[in-house]
Parts: structure tokens; sequence; C-alpha cells
């Protein structure tokens, strides 16, 4: 027991009625109703915290499974890059050889003009 406890008993066993008695039980019960209070909140941030977890974890998990599947594709993807680029790095090279034999053995011929969407 703590002090708010022991309070109406001391001022009832005094024979402190009146307005001591008065006093000492408004002490007391507002004592209490702060402890209670207290509990009060602490029970509620429980439930709130609780509240908040289950939320999050539902929208996280939705997420989670779309990160997973977006990444799936972004590795596809990048491995599509890369097997384009090599195959037009080849293409390239087999065109430069291609305008090279043509000027070397048709030596009259003029090559077709560079398509002005490469930039070159």
């Amino acid at each position: 027991m703590n002090a708010f406890d022991w309070w109406p008993a001391i001022v009832s066993a005094s024979g402190g009625g009146g307005i001591l008695g008065v006093i000492g039980t408004r002490v007391f019960d507002w004592g209490s109703g702060r402890r209670k209070a207290k509990v009060e909140v602490i029970q509620m941030e429980a439930e709130a915290t609780d509240v908040i977890t289950k939320a999050a974890v539902a929208l996280v998990q939705p997420l989670r499974k779309e990160i997973e599947t977006l990444t799936a594709r972004v590795d596809l993807l990048e491995a599509e890059v890369k097997t384009n680029e090599s195959k037009l790095k080849v293409a390239l090279l087999y065109i430069r050889q291609l305008l090279r034999w043509i000027s070397e053995h048709v030596p009259d011929g003029v090559p077709p003009l560079v398509p002005s969407d490469l930039g070159i």
C-alpha cells in the first residue's frame, strides 16, 4: 500500500470525520483515479501499438510481394538489355566490315548515307 491507501484509515481512526474525513477521502479518490487513469493510458497505448503494428504488416506484405515481382522483372530486363547490346555491337562491326568491303570491291559504288536518327 502507498500513502493514498493509508490516508483514509488514519483519518477515520483518529475520529476525524467531517471536513477532514471528506478531504482525506477526496485525496484518496484523486490518487486512485490518477492510478486508474495511468493504467488506462498504458492499456490504450498498448492497444494503439497493436493496431499500428497490424496495419503496418497488412500494408507492407503486399508491397513486399510487389517488390519481389518488380525485382524479377528488372533482372529479366537487364539480361535482355545485355543481350541486345551485344547483338548491336556485332551488327555494327558487320556493317563496318561490309562498308569497308564495298569500298574495296566496288570502288565506283556510293554507300548509303547514315540515318540521321543515329546522330553520327
